[in-house]
């Protein structure tokens, strides 16, 4: 077994920055329960096509509570602006990771 000293790890700003863009926040991870695929699968097709535009990894769970909180089934809209403003408030908890002024589908 090996081991490596501090100094010789890359710096973990840098580390960071190796990341795919929506795993860079610093945010607390969560652990996941159950299937996540099948979880995502059984979720409403304009659910899962705002998830796949979402700026966070978000857990199916998560957004399809929210979904049904806001009656997502019949009004998506509202749900899916609920979704957006739940995001914008946790990425303005992580302004250390995103930049100001980014909107979704905008260029990196």
């Amino acid at each position: 077994m090996s081991f490596h000293s501090v100094s010789s790890l890359k710096d973990a700003s840098q580390v960071r920055l190796n990341r795919p863009r929506n795993l860079r926040s610093g945010l607390r991870p969560r652990k996941r329960q159950g299937c996540p695929m099948q979880a995502y699968d059984a979720l409403p097709s304009e659910l899962r096509e705002w998830l796949a535009n979402a700026f966070l990894p978000w857990s199916p769970s998560s957004a399809l509570k929210i979904w049904k909180n806001e009656c997502g089934a019949q009004n998506p809209q509202a749900a899916m602006e609920k979704l957006s403003a739940v995001e914008q408030a946790m990425l303005a908890r992580d302004q250390s990771v995103w930049q100001r002024g980014h909107t979704r589908g905008s260029a990196n």
